[in-house]
């Protein structure tokens, strides 16, 4: 059967629909697929004429404006994604202390004893865990506490025991 004077012949629309991405599912089904924009359940219909014909070149179109909606949507789901990052980012500092794995020596010893001193004013006192907790390694706490515990008496103006 020639192809209609107004619709492509069916070898330029598999090729497009190759190219584009789209899988014809069979004559049983009748319907197409996004295969670069997979979903569940996500099948389109092909356009028909009067006599039950696919209408290729409409087809084609309606594959590409769903295309476009499906770039759409993920494109805003990025965008919502960046923007929660985003807040994340700007309100993390302040959930979450920054890592103290990092620091050696005098850097480390000042860290541990405003940490002291901010733990003493619970409840529990200072609990090595919680330290931890906080990013310091055992090691650090092993090698410094004695040293920040007294830089921290001295900073509350207590008397080192």
């Amino acid at each position: 059967m020639p192809p209609r004077s107004d619709d492509i012949d069916p070898r330029e629309f598999r090729n497009a629909l190759n190219e584009n991405g789209f899988a014809y599912l069979g004559r049983t089904v009748d319907k197409f697929v996004d295969i670069r924009f997979p979903k569940a359940g996500r099948y389109f219909e092909p356009v028909k004429d009067a006599r039950k014909r696919t209408l290729r070149r409409e087809t084609l179109a309606r594959l590409m404006a769903a295309r476009h909606s499906a770039e759409t949507e993920a494109a805003q789901t990025a965008a919502e994604a960046a923007r929660k990052q985003a807040v994340a980012a700007a309100i993390a500092p302040a959930a979450h202390p920054p890592c103290r794995a990092s620091l050696t020596d005098a850097a480390a010893i000042a860290q541990l004893a405003d940490d002291f001193v901010l733990q003493s004013t619970r409840a529990e006192g200072v609990v090595r865990f919680d330290l931890i907790l906080l990013g310091w390694q055992p090691s650090q706490l092993d090698a410094h506490a004695d040293a920040a515990r007294m830089l921290a008496y001295q900073r509350q103006e207590g008397v080192a025991a």
